[in-house]
């Protein structure tokens, strides 16, 4: 199973750094789940991958910056929830 939270902003995100941060207080998630937070660009028309930048998250606080790569590629920022 994977469920994905994001933000995407066609083009306007490029040559820039997004940051996603926060605080986790309590996770409840049965050992079989993972938490990310992710940035990637895709390659506008065709959707495939061009970064790619995912960091497991827990408990706690957490801080994700992506640099977004000065190009015309769509850029997505958010979250995945993996498991079985």
């Amino acid at each position: 199973m994977q469920a994905i939270y994001k933000l995407e902003s066609g083009t306007d995100w490029a040559g820039q750094s997004l940051n996603l941060s926060g605080t986790i207080d309590s996770n409840t998630l049965d050992s079989r789940y993972s938490l990310y937070v992710f940035g990637k660009t895709l390659v506008n028309n065709v959707w495939t991958e061009h970064q790619y930048e995912r960091v497991s998250i827990s408990s706690g606080a957490f801080s994700f910056d992506f640099n977004v790569d000065a190009c015309d590629h769509i850029a997505q920022i958010g979250f995945i929830l993996e498991g079985s």
